[in-house]
């Protein structure tokens, strides 16, 4: 099977996305589970 690239799109990505994480504090894999679960509760609360 061969390798997939990523692309510069999915770098740009990414990229973003871990400064976000970075800004935010979040620094590892618990802390995204923290954040997602704080997410979901408040879409809950509030409704869709």
């Amino acid at each position: 099977m061969a390798k997939r690239r990523i692309t510069p799109e999915r770098r740009a990505q990414r990229k973003k996305l871990l400064e976000m994480l970075q800004e935010a504090g979040i620094d590892d894999v618990a802390g995204v589970q923290e954040l997602f679960k704080e997410m979901v509760s408040t879409v809950l609360e509030n409704g869709l």
